[in-house]
């Protein structure tokens, strides 16, 4: 939406803007280079259970995993084995997580998380009563064709009822509750204790917040 306006208010600038955008990710894929990548936690990432999903989301987390590492490539303390593997560090596999939890939240949660987080607001209110969509609109303080759509999702999944027809047009919200089925495997903040619970003298873990926060939000804009 963002970028739509400001075509609209300057095409040329954004135009120009759009095409070395296009150039520096073009530079950024010719300069990497083709590398086999080590994860040496590999092992220690699955939780002990025989679930199928989980070993599916386990090989799909190591894929990604090794993708991060060799995006990250250029960074100046990415580790190298001796015959010039790449090494992935937790910070690749907590990208990787990120990004496969918000794939298998849509698979194993219908509702995306914007209207299930406003279902549970809303329930806090209504929780034996009646309401009119413009209630829930001013209640919830969003755009009325959001909450339009929200109310929809809330009746074709089970979460809400029609409790009224024509000019009294009213719903009441259902008992409903998100499916809170993980991954199946460690998170990264337990899988940095496990790592530095092996060493006496373990180094100094420097947490890569912009990565995770770059794959936090291209896991925001799955959810949404």
């Amino acid at each position: 939406m963002e970028l739509k306006a400001a075509r609209a208010q300057d095409p040329v600038r954004t135009s120009a803007i759009e095409e070395q955008t296009i150039k520096q990710f073009q530079q950024f894929d010719l300069s990497l280079k083709s590398y086999e990548v080590k994860i040496p936690f590999a092992d220690k990432v699955m939780l002990a259970n025989d679930d199928t999903t989980a070993r599916g989301h386990y090989e799909l987390v190591l894929q990604h995993t090794k993708i991060s590492a060799v995006i990250n490539q250029h960074k100046d303390d990415r580790l190298k084995d001796h015959d010039g593997t790449l090494v992935a560090t937790v910070e690749d596999y907590e990208a990787a997580y990120l990004l496969v939890s918000a794939g298998a939240y849509q698979v194993f949660n219908p509702v995306s998380k914007g209207p299930s987080d406003a279902y549970q607001k809303a329930k806090v209110e209504w929780t034996d009563r009646a309401f009119r969509e413009c209630e829930m609109i001013r209640f919830l303080g969003n755009p009325q064709s959001t909450v339009q759509g929200w109310i929809k999702l809330w009746l074709k999944n089970g979460m809400a009822e029609n409790v009224g027809l024509g000019d009294n047009k009213a719903y009441r919200l259902l008992e409903w509750t998100p499916c809170d089925k993980t991954l199946g495997l460690v998170s990264p903040a337990d899988l940095r204790k496990k790592l530095l619970g092996q060493y006496e003298e373990a180094p100094e873990s420097k947490e890569n917040t912009d990565e995770s926060e770059m794959f936090q939000s291209a896991a925001n804009l799955l959810l949404n």
